[in-house]
């Protein structure tokens, strides 16, 4: 959740949008968006891809805080399921007795 106060204004959004009129910045010498491979396994290692508009926020975000992750990066858990995360990393799926089991008490609730 981003709130619209001065220093998102001034110190993210800005320089953001600046970044993105200048192709120097979202895009810089050597960086790539082609070349993905979706499919590496196992599935959280780095497919290849860079994704200009995200790590010039990222880039912004660090300069901003300077350097400190805190205010802006969140360790609690939202979305997901612990087994279902450790399965993707291990390259599995769950049995399927387990899918529709959670989706009728997905949808009973």
């Amino acid at each position: 959740m981003v709130f619209n106060t001065e220093k998102v204004s001034k110190d993210v959004m800005l320089p953001w949008v600046k970044c993105a009129l200048m192709e120097e910045c979202i895009s810089p010498p050597g960086a790539q968006d082609s070349g993905c491979n979706y499919f590496r396994k196992p599935l959280f290692k780095y497919t290849g891809c860079h994704k200009y508009d995200m790590s010039a926020l990222n880039v912004i975000l660090g300069i901003a805080f300077k350097f400190d992750e805190e205010p802006y990066t969140n360790r609690e858990k939202l979305f997901g399921n612990l087994l279902d995360d450790q399965l993707r990393a291990e390259n599995k799926t769950r049995p399927e007795y387990e899918i529709r089991w959670a989706m009728s008490r997905q949808i009973n609730v």
